[in-house]
């Protein structure tokens, strides 16, 4: 059985986002306090606190993934500023699905855009790339701006039925599933 790890060859940009492989040597004292910061997190499975291991293990567990892809997004015009996550993870090349999910830690681009211009690029990268189709990404229900920028990139709210398919086990009570299909 061969194993590969996915993870990109090499940078890919749009006219202001850079994206690259997140590696051990971005685990920085400024992500680290995105992690921390409530207001960033909120959202997310994170609770409590995070230390720097905790990241360097969260980065190095992916880096070693056979089936997720964690991504540094960087501002081409602010001086390639580590901005936020990117994270494609299940990546299942047989029935040609996969998860996505970001996180902008830096609160002064909130609003700008990114996150949509970051799922369109995203998803366009890795429909060609891998041959997905199927893009899903379980977004809590409080996240008003996360789910109307994933609607902006067409996903549409959909069933349990369509994830069971998908997926081994479903999302909880506080969860959308939005999902996409590209032929």
């Amino acid at each position: 059985m061969v194993i590969f790890l996915m993870k990109i060859e090499s940078s890919f940009c749009s006219n202001r986002i850079c994206f690259d492989n997140l590696l051990l040597s971005d685990v920085s004292s400024q992500y680290h306090k995105w992690i921390n910061d409530n207001e960033v997190t909120r959202f997310t499975s994170i609770f409590g606190k995070t230390t720097e291991k905790d990241l360097f293990n969260y980065v190095k567990k992916n880096l070693n993934s056979d089936n997720a892809i964690l991504l540094k997004m960087q501002m081409i015009d602010n001086n390639y500023l580590h901005f936020g996550n990117f994270r494609v993870s299940e990546i299942n090349l047989i029935n040609k699905s996969c998860d996505l999910a970001l996180l902008i830690g830096e609160k002064k681009l909130w609003g700008k855009g990114l996150g949509g211009e970051a799922i369109k690029i995203i998803t366009n990268f890795i429909y060609h790339k891998y041959s997905i189709k199927y893009f899903f990404s379980f977004i809590n229900i409080n996240n008003l701006a996360s789910i109307k920028i994933f609607k902006k990139n067409n996903f549409i709210e959909t069933d349990s039925k369509i994830v069971k398919y998908f997926k081994k086990n479903t999302t909880s009570k506080n969860s959308k599933v939005l999902y996409k299909f590209i032929d």
